[in-house]
């Protein structure tokens, strides 16, 4: 069907009137100034439209500006990029393959689209499109429990999705528990380009559900811990004030998001809630409920399982008058021993998930006896099925995808070591359970359990096991899980984007949501729960289409024309400059960045900590003539737009109204709707 397009005449009283030579003369002049005004210049080298064609980098940065933890320079690198170590880069040069073959991070569409998937409870059947952000998921589940949204949430409730009746829902009506899981690493196009892939997911939770086909990242830091912070508060990392899997103290230090000051090595961190400034959904839930609301949220990575729950016992709003925090069970499932752990300042481990009470917590026990996998001998292959014996299996059949050929009729082939016989079993110091800062790094034996399928299994079935023994959904009082689907990142990492083993862990992936959708139907029942399936980043490889970015050649290099030391602490696109040594050098930030920029292919864009916090003046623009051609764009800036579009409209209504006066059809209207009867 071709679409016609139509020229109606304006009416004004009985009388129409048609477009003429005379309105045309009258308003071309003023239609030209105006579009002057609200256009962007298109030849002006350094103003952010004309550098950047895609639009909403800046709002992207400018989304992580906290004013404490920014850092002096954030780079936006150009698309395909990554950074890597000089040992990583020469394994490349070497023809061997790196430790990381994709990776994420940065504003470009194949880290920021993302799937956003809702279903259940509330929630209309068949819905399929549409936009919607990470931030919109706390303040939408909020609107569905009857919680207050968190204090400092930047998302909205997604209405269009919504069932109208849940406006109007009494307590015994809204959902008994609503359970979040995170696709790590998901992207968006993995639903399609791989076809038989999630099936269940695809078949059951898609169909019945609200799939926002255009899910988006706002801000410039796409990786695990801002993504998951920003979906468990509802709102920006220039906010909740986790602006990396790392952060910048006012102290000086650096370390990851759940330390304050007491991590060891490997990955332990000390599951400290602090550095997450904003609360969370799951605090809100505590706080309106009196503490009688289950919050459970584990992961291997603890950064992900704290920031989607929050804070546990240290979360205290003065602001709120209720009966205190409690531990909430948040734990992480340690990929080095193997073992459930927490931190029992502010969190809870149950005593059913420690080894000295049941031995077969430990994942090599736990997955040889309900799998009949023995992870010290078997590895990983492209062909290994399973068969779940476990007491939350949801299905007979083997689990696990035999037949190694993609979609497109490409055969592949894997086998991957599942634990690493260098490796000595775990010291019995290894093997806490609860935080100790005296612990030392003594193995990480069981490791390559996360770089398969294999450890979120286990992961998963941990949660079902606390969410029957703990009585989720039993009440009227919403409770709230979180299930994470790590090792799709990782095994993403390893392995690369569209790779056999990716293809091969999605089928381990959909068979895990499978059996706890099972679960929540015999034991919450269908319609009374409500889900939210979500990636925190999507991924790209790098290692066959992009570039790869040394890290300590770029020091070197800023070393050599700064001073020594001039880098003061370096996350590959956040830098932090040393202020002393600025000082000798007698060069400011901007100068440094206006060196990147020049001397780096691979930089797009190098953005100043004042330039994002808007300190500095709007930004000057050079034609390529030498002349000042942008003094529009320098007078209104980027968040000049709606000043631009006022002028246009009160312009063209004058050109209008101008119009009238000279040919008189103004008068003749007024005459005719008042004159003759």
């Amino acid at each position: 069907m071709t679409a016609e397009l139509s020229i109606k005449p304006i009416y004004f009283g009985r009388r129409s009137v048609c477009m003429s030579k005379k309105f045309t003369m009258c308003m071309l002049p003023l239609l030209i100034l105006s579009l002057t005004l609200v256009l962007p210049s298109t030849n002006c080298q350094g103003a952010e439209n004309s550098e950047n064609p895609y639009t909403g980098v800046l709002s992207a940065v400018t989304n992580m500006y906290h004013p404490e933890r920014f850092p002096d320079i954030y780079l936006v690198t150009q698309p395909n990029c990554l950074f890597t170590s000089r040992s990583s880069y020469e394994k490349i040069q070497n023809g061997e393959k790196p430790s990381t073959v994709a990776s994420h991070g940065s504003v470009w569409n194949y880290d920021t689209d993302v799937p956003i998937i809702f279903y259940g409870k509330g929630i209309k059947k068949g819905y399929l499109g549409g936009e919607a952000n990470l931030v919109d998921i706390a303040p939408t589940l909020a609107y569905l429990t009857g919680v207050q949204r968190p204090s400092a949430a930047r998302g909205r409730v997604l209405h269009e999705i919504l069932e109208p009746e849940s406006a109007t829902w009494n307590s015994e009506e809204r959902p008994k528990v609503v359970v979040l899981f995170s696709l790590d690493q998901g992207r968006t196009d993995y639903l399609s380009v791989f076809e038989d892939a999630f099936s269940f997911l695809k078949q059951n939770i898609i169909a019945q559900g609200a799939f926002f086909t255009q899910g988006r990242i706002t801000y410039a830091k796409t990786a695990t811990a801002v993504s998951h912070s920003s979906v468990g508060t509802g709102t920006i990392p220039g906010i909740h004030g986790v602006l990396g899997n790392n952060v910048m103290l006012s102290d000086g230090s650096f370390p990851l998001t759940i330390n304050d000051g007491n991590a060891t090595d490997y990955g332990h961190g000390d599951l400290s809630p602090h550095n997450l400034l904003a609360a969370t959904l799951a605090d809100e839930l505590d706080r309106r409920y009196n503490n009688q609301s289950i919050v459970l949220s584990s992961s291997s990575y603890a950064r992900a399982a704290i920031g989607v729950a929050g804070h546990g016992a240290w979360y205290d709003d003065s602001d709120y008058t209720y009966a205190g925090a409690d531990k909430d069970i948040v734990f992480s499932c340690n990929r080095y021993s193997g073992l459930p752990y927490t931190n029992t300042d502010y969190y809870h481990l149950p005593d059913y998930l420690k080894t000295e009470n049941n031995p077969d917590i430990h994942i090599k026990n736990w997955l040889k006896k309900y799998y009949g996998l023995d992870v010290e001998s078997t590895p990983w292959t492209h062909d290994l099925t399973l068969t779940d014996s476990g007491p939350y299996s949801a299905s007979d059949d083997p689990v696990g995808h035999a037949s190694a050929v993609f979609p497109w009729n490409e055969a592949y082939s894997f086998s991957h070591a599942l634990t690493d016989e260098d490796e000595a079993e775990p010291h019995t110091l290894q093997r806490y359970q609860d935080y100790d800062p005296d612990m030392t790094v003594l193995s990480k034996k069981y490791y390559n359990t996360s770089v398969s399928p294999f450890l979120d299994l286990w992961n998963n079935d941990l949660n079902l096991m606390i969410m029957e023994k703990e009585n989720v959904g039993q009440d009227n009082i919403p409770d709230f899980t979180f299930f994470h689907i790590k090792s799709l990142d990782i095994v993403g990492h390893n392995y690369g984007v569209y790779s056999g083993e990716i293809y091969n862990y999605m089928f381990f992936a959909d068979y895990m949501i499978r059996k706890v959708i099972k679960w929540l139907d015999h034991n919450v029942g269908q319609g009374n729960y409500t889900c939210v399936f979500f990636s925190d980043h999507g991924a790209n490889n790098v290692i066959t289409n992009g570039t790869w970015i040394v890290k300590e050649d770029v020091t070197e290099a800023m070393e050599a024309k700064f001073g020594a030391s001039v880098l003061r602490e370096s996350a590959g696109d956040q830098i932090w400059l040393d202020t002393e040594v600025m000082k000798q050098a007698n060069v400011s930030s901007e100068d440094v960045a206006t060196w990147m920029e020049e001397n780096f292919d691979w930089v797009m864009r190098a953005y100043t900590k004042k330039e994002v916090s808007g300190e500095t003046e709007t930004v000057t623009c050079t034609c390529s003539d030498g002349d000042d051609c942008c003094f529009i764009s320098s007078a209104f800036g980027e968040s000049g737009a709606e000043l631009r579009i006022l002028v246009f409209l009160v312009l063209t209504l004058t050109a209008i109204m101008i119009y009238l006066i000279f040919t008189g059809i103004g008068r003749r209207a007024i005459t005719d709707a008042h004159g003759k009867k």
